[in-house]
């Protein structure tokens, strides 16, 4: 008597070596973590390496938004980006044209950025604490960076028309 026990059960061992093979993985895991959006910093100062610095903010006691946020009413002279170390606040920066755009580093480390397809260049090395400023002075555009930590914005100048 002929019997289909024996190719199923050759079937079955298959699948289960080939499972078990497919479990095992010596490809290194990921375990950097970020948040998105990232957490608001709220007004106020805080401590960097024993010094005090104060928080950026575009509206009096207002923190800056962590996704988007917008630079264009008629009391706010410049655009302000903070540098945490869980990303960019905001992520995305509308602005004025012509308006300065001031990156404020609150991490422990020097940070530099990268600026995309506008030219592409770099700002200088931002001191834990420090600041640096991007110009704006060119026209209405949409200008990406990162940071040599991994993190990356967005600013939009003058999209608006302002």
């Amino acid at each position: 008597m002929i019997t289909r026990r024996g190719p199923l059960v050759a079937m079955a061992a298959l699948c289960v070596v080939s499972v078990a093979g497919c479990s095992s993985s010596s490809a290194p895991v990921n375990t950097t973590t970020t948040s998105i959006p990232t957490p608001e910093i709220h007004p106020g100062t805080v401590s960097i390496n024993g010094k005090s610095v104060q928080v950026p903010v575009l509206q009096p006691g207002t923190p800056i938004g962590s996704a988007y946020d917008t630079a264009v009413s008629q009391n706010i002279a410049q655009g302000q980006v903070i540098i945490s170390s869980k990303g960019m606040l905001p992520y995305s920066l509308l602005t004025r044209l012509h308006e300065p755009v001031v990156f404020t580093n609150l991490t422990t480390k020097p940070v530099k950025l990268t600026f995309k397809y506008v030219p592409v260049f770099s700002s200088e090395w931002i001191p834990a604490g420090g600041t640096w400023t991007y110009p704006n002075t060119g026209g209405s555009y949409s200008l990406w960076y990162t940071t040599n930590t991994g993190y990356r914005g967005n600013l939009n100048i003058g999209a608006l028309g302002f």
